[in-house]
């Protein structure tokens, strides 16, 4: 079917330039604390000179930050009783240890390059684990695809429902614009070409556009549903018929989403209804964008009305509850999870801004207070988490413990005194100088009440919980149960602390440290309580927002932000040359990249209907518009005075793909019927991700870091001249998405995903022949 070459006719001015990275969160220095008096307990600055101490990485990253982590090492599952046990000296248990893969540090030795440009045909091939980009090459990944590209041989069959088009319109015959011509004979292995059917051309001819795509696209101001059908009437404005085809109601999503349309969040059940939802069964959520949830909704798994995004939303505890916890491969099938992780999509969390704030939350005064510990849980004692009642075993035979919960229960409650209020419970911590915070679990991120109100205290923490605790709590702010590999260990380092009066003060100068408290605040903030809009489920709409038009998204902070790369496009008023999101260079043999001088300038223009661009020895016809996210460069002609020469189209971008590593054909990736006529490749860095796409078969690869070159026309090889001959690009600019481990030139985005399939399956094209 016909590929509407059209092209829209006015697009926005940019007035900024690309935001800056984002800003990284450093770790503040540890207070210098004393040096325990015995090799026993360990100093937290030095906690590797300790016998029983298990060093670990000196890297502290935050834990949204990290890409590729193994799961939890779990405590082995000892039978427990509700006797108190006899800790023996001897008695090891096994250290929680969090295994982080690091990458970068484990990759295979590469193979030696002979030149600083690869050869796109080069059969060389990094030996990387992992994906992203790397140092010159291909990852090892995609050595089966370059070796096979099996995707060229396989059968293109262009044989549209003529009957159905023809019902939708309610004519009585049309015909498709275009059909296949077959391989010649004379050479099998000459790719079948397309041609256009000469009415399709005439002025006169009533035409038909068809979507057989997935997701609706918009033509002539009117929105065609997936398997509908437009007829142009010759009464159409002119100008209407030569739009470009959109995909989204606007060109430029705002990101407040201001005038769009709402994002509505519904139960699995109900999404698998024929019918939408009605007004009256939806109810509208406070939120920064339009959003609307469904009344009364119940179970874990939620849908976004209009996509196949299924998120999985709960808060329970992984360890006790299979379905909490992440499987990080999912997104490959459209599933996404909304749990205590805050590697999730939206992390929810039990901290509370109004209740757990550590502003004006002074230590505790250690002359008048006990040489005692706190202890306040009330249920779930049992747990086999983290086996919390032997480490409270442990402490109990050295140190006194008061216990005023049910668990192990053993100094009862004075008149007035309760456990059954926040407040109750911290006037109860507020009498000794420890207080054991004991978690019924270690997995990750999943920190309940119990820790949150140990901070509160005054008093020095003894937190057993989440395996990455130690990155989540302020330095130096409590003792970390996972730092012991003997419970007797903890236990004498606890009764050190407490009658250790310089060594207990230690733990509390991050109180008044200000940069402390605003990291605190802010590796919070995407939960503040007080704020309507973040609210989780104002923050799912939010994220399914960015999400369905490629917008930024700042996971730490659950906001949508502007992508690295600025989309709106720019041109130089004179030459015509976009200037931006990308630099457009024209060039023939020769023309080396080191000689190429980038003009960044400051004018800047909006693209005329059609550009004349005049280099030495050819010249070039095409237009240049911007919709929906993208960019298209449609090249309508090239004239050239030696048919020796080749022509490429050469973009330089703000990726740092080191030393031009690129990935082929990532529209392969994607459910088309027309994939094997496409060209493209892609380039990524941590930020960013740009995939060129071309209507042909022809190189697209990057010869050095942040360059993408197309070559429009091969050495003696002259631009078709009939109406057949009109050559499409698109450039797609989008942010990378950290949270998808380092996969993303494997399994695109959704929104890349829609915009390669709106590319390389274009509105079809009919005419009417009654």
């Amino acid at each position: 079917m016909q590929s509407l070459n059209l092209t829209v006719k006015v697009i926005r001015h940019v007035s900024h330039e690309a935001p800056p990275a984002p800003a990284v969160m450093k770790v503040r220095e540890e207070p210098a604390v004393p040096k325990p008096k015995h090799d026993h307990a360990p100093n937290p600055l030095h906690a590797s000179r300790h016998e029983n101490h298990q060093p670990k990485s000196d890297k502290l990253k935050a834990p949204v930050e990290r890409v590729d982590e193994t799961a939890d090492e779990k405590h082995d599952s000892d039978t427990e009783t509700g006797d108190d046990p006899v800790v023996k000296p001897h008695e090891i248990l096994p250290l929680v240890v969090e295994e982080e893969r690091e990458d970068r540090e484990k990759e295979s030795p590469m193979q030696p390059v002979d030149s600083a440009v690869l050869d796109p045909e080069s059969t060389q091939v990094l030996q990387k684990h992992g994906t992203g980009a790397t140092l010159l090459g291909y990852v090892v990944d995609m050595v089966q695809e370059r070796a096979h590209p099996s995707f060229r041989k396989l059968p293109v069959s262009i044989r549209p429902d003529t009957a159905k088009v023809a019902s939708l319109v309610g004519e009585a015959s049309v015909q498709a614009c275009e059909s296949v011509v077959a391989q010649s004979n004379d050479n099998p292995e000459a790719r079948p070409s397309i041609s256009q059917n000469p009415h399709c051309r005439d002025e006169d001819t009533v035409l038909v556009v068809y979507n057989s795509a997935t997701f609706s696209r918009r033509y002539c101001g009117k929105t065609i549903k997936p398997g509908q059908a437009l007829k142009l009437d010759q009464d159409m404005d002119d100008h209407c018929r030569l739009e470009l085809p959109r995909v989204f109601a606007v060109d430029d999503p705002p990101l407040d989403g201001q005038g769009m349309a709402p994002i509505i969040v519904q139960s699995k059940a109900t999404a698998q209804q024929e019918t939408a939802l009605e007004d009256s069964e939806l109810e509208t959520v406070p939120c920064s964008i339009p959003c609307q949830w469904e009344k009364d909704i119940s179970g874990k798994d939620l849908v976004i009305a209009g996509t196949t995004w299924q998120l999985h939303q709960t808060m329970d505890d992984p360890y006790f509850h299979d379905d909490a916890k992440i499987e990080r491969t999912d997104f490959r099938s459209d599933k996404y999870y909304s749990t205590t992780s805050l590697r999730s999509s939206i992390p929810l969390t039990f901290y509370d801004s109004s209740k757990h704030s550590l502003r004006n939350r002074p230590a505790l005064d250690w002359a008048n207070t006990a040489n005692a510990a706190t202890y306040v849980l009330n249920s779930n004692c049992q747990t086999q988490g983290t086996r919390r009642q032997k480490w409270l075993a442990a402490v109990q035979a050295v140190f006194r413990v008061a216990a005023y919960g049910s668990c192990q229960h053993n100094t009862d409650l004075a008149p007035g005194e309760t456990v059954d209020t926040l407040e109750g419970r911290l006037a109860l911590s507020r009498k000794n100088r420890i207080h054991l915070a004991f978690e019924a679990a270690s997995e990750k991120d999943h920190l309940t009440d119990v820790s949150f109100e140990a901070l509160l205290s005054g008093a020095v923490p003894v937190l057993l919980g989440p395996s990455n605790a130690n990155q989540l709590f302020p330095p130096h702010s409590a003792i970390f149960a996972s730092d012991f590999n003997k419970w007797d260990a903890l236990a004498a380092y606890v009764k050190e602390v407490a009658e250790n009066r310089t060594l207990w003060e230690s733990f509390h100068i991050w109180r008044t440290d200000e940069t402390v408290l605003r990291t605190w605040e802010s590796r919070w903030a995407f939960a503040e309580t007080t704020a309507s809009t973040a609210s989780p489920q104002c923050r799912t709409c939010r994220w399914a927002y960015a999400k369905e038009f490629g917008l930024g998204w700042n996971h730490t902070a659950q906001t949508i932000q502007p992508t690295h790369l600025p989309r709106d496009l720019c041109l130089d008023p004179t030459s015509k040359i976009v200037m931006k999101p990308f630099r457009e260079y024209w060039v023939q043999r020769g023309s080396q990249l080191e000689d190429i001088e980038v003009d960044t300038g400051d004018g800047c223009s909006k693209p005329m209907s059609s550009s004349t661009i005049e280099m030495d020895g050819y010249k070039v016809e095409r237009e240049v518009s911007e919709h929906d996210g993208v960019v298209d460069i449609v090249v309508q002609s090239v004239e050239k005075e030696s048919v020796n020469e080749p022509v490429t189209l050469r973009l330089h971008v703000d990726v740092r793909n080191s030393e031009g590593a690129y990935f082929r054909n990532p529209h392969t990736l994607v459910s088309t019927s027309r994939g094997p006529w496409i060209s493209s490749a892609a380039i990524q860095d941590e930020f960013s991700k740009v995939t060129v796409l071309t209507s042909w078969e022809t190189s697209v690869h990057s010869p050095q870091e942040g360059i993408l070159e197309v070559s429009i026309l091969k050495e003696n090889e002259s631009f078709p001249t009939n109406n057949d001959g009109v050559r499409r690009i698109r450039v797609i600019l989008e942010d990378v998405n950290m949270l998808h481990d380092k996969m993303t030139e494997h399994f695109p985005s959704s929104y890349a995903k829609v915009m390669i399939q709106d590319f390389v399956d274009p509105l079809e094209l009919f005419y009417v022949s009654s």
